[in-house]
């Protein structure tokens, strides 16, 4: 009885080793462009013991969003910094920090307005920059970063891009319990358990198709399931009136577009319309009138002033509009409360006597955004990239002028 009941269970452990090796198989072969979008992300990357996650170290790979949005070739020097040329001694080297708008998604190698910058003078010397910049990071995750990276190559600058994502999260992701990614980084940063349950599943994820589908494929009921509750519970509210939830829901019609002109004909007007759903402010809230930053975000800040100070760079804090609010309200001369983590950073980095570097004036020209940030995406284009290299190059030169840096 016992050995025809370990029969059946090696029969049953078989079929099913055969049935994950032939799924493993299969997803390598048919390859599809969702699942190979997020797995050349995730050969891109390597697991890292003190910050998660960091760049592999001479990587060539392309990958391609999606969703078709955008495609671009990454590439690393032996240091794992993206794009970037192999460190010369005899050149100034200006480092660029930050996250993904950073470190280039949305463009090839070439197109990044870090590498762009490659080889700018500035007051009459020239820089050599390294991109430093890695996805999903926030304030912490760049500062040991930049630690790391300083015991290797010598900075005479960085420029660190603050992103609202580092301390401040939208309204809608916080209902879905979405923290930013400074409170995320600084409480897990001393979590040993949750280290190597991380590592367990980068590693695994890393090497197999299947698991990476399978985990890819949690998240998204996990998102599906929450935006079904949240839709539940609209229709609930709105059935609480009926005789306007049936009109509603059942008697809406899509507007007639009567318009015959071809798209081919049409031209952007510059200004663009402002959408609806944005709403701006007439005037521009002080320092003292917000939030203080959170501790974590202070805490990681003063770890990159404390590396200013032990290896000798001057840091420069670049802000880049990141949102279409941004842009769209500063166009008409009124303000975002979006830009409000702008105004929040800024403060602190000032009282430290910090330069720091807006873009936002220069966003005025923008238009159409679309040609600039990537719709449905919010990254860079190549134009995008270019505009950021061609603001930022004189307001460099004019820090350097003043002997800010």
């Amino acid at each position: 009885m016992f050995l025809k009941l370990t029969k059946h269970l090696f029969t049953i452990f078989l079929i099913c080793l055969v049935l994950v090796i032939s799924l493993e198989l299969g997803l390598r072969f048919i390859d599809p462009p969702s699942l190979s979008y997020y797995r050349n992300i995730k050969l891109l990357h390597r697991f890292h013991p003190d910050y998660y996650v960091t760049l592999g170290k001479n990587i060539d790979i392309n990958i391609k969003h999606y969703a078709g949005l955008w495609e671009g070739r990454f590439t690393t020097n032996s240091l794992g910094f993206r794009g970037s040329r192999e460190p010369d001694p005899n050149t100034r080297k200006i480092a660029c920090l930050g996250d993904s708008l950073v470190m280039g998604f949305g463009v090839s190698d070439q197109d990044t307005f870090c590498n762009l910058l490659d080889g700018v003078t500035i007051d009459g010397e020239i820089f050599q920059t390294q991109n430093l910049a890695v996805d999903a990071y926030g304030s912490l995750g760049s500062a040991k970063r930049l630690e790391e990276s300083l015991t290797k190559v010598k900075f005479d600058t960085v420029l660190f891009f603050v992103s609202p994502n580092d301390f401040t999260v939208p309204p809608g992701l916080v209902e879905q319990g979405v923290q930013a990614d400074d409170i995320v980084e600084k409480a897990r940063e001393n979590d040993e358990g949750y280290r190597r349950k991380f590592q367990i599943q980068f590693e695994l994820t890393r090497h197999s198709y299947l698991l990476q589908a399978s985990k890819l494929a949690l998240e998204q009921l996990s998102i599906k399931r929450h935006l079904a509750n949240k839709e539940a519970i609209q229709e609930w509210e709105e059935a609480k009136e009926p005789l306007q939830y049936i009109s509603s829901s059942f008697y809406t019609f899509p507007e007639k577009n009567n318009c015959n002109v071809s798209s081919i004909d049409l031209k952007p007007i510059c200004p663009e319309a402002m959408p609806s759903h944005i709403q701006c402010e007439i005037a521009t809230p002080k320092a003292n009138d917000l939030e203080p930053l959170p501790e974590e975000t202070i805490y990681a800040y003063n770890k990159m002033l404390k590396a200013s100070k032990k290896y000798g760079f001057q840091l420069v804090i670049v802000y880049i509009p990141m949102q279409n609010e941004d842009i769209f309200c500063n166009q008409r001369n009124q303000h975002s409360s979006l830009y409000n983590y702008v105004i929040r950073s800024k403060e602190f980095f000032t009282k430290q006597g910090i330069p720091s570097i807006e873009l936002l004036e220069d966003s005025r020209t923008i238009c159409p955004l679309s040609d600039y940030f990537i719709p449905g995406d919010g990254h860079l284009t190549q134009k995008g990239n270019l505009w950021v290299k061609d603001s930022l190059v004189p307001k460099l030169q004019k820090l350097r002028g003043s002997r800010a840096f």
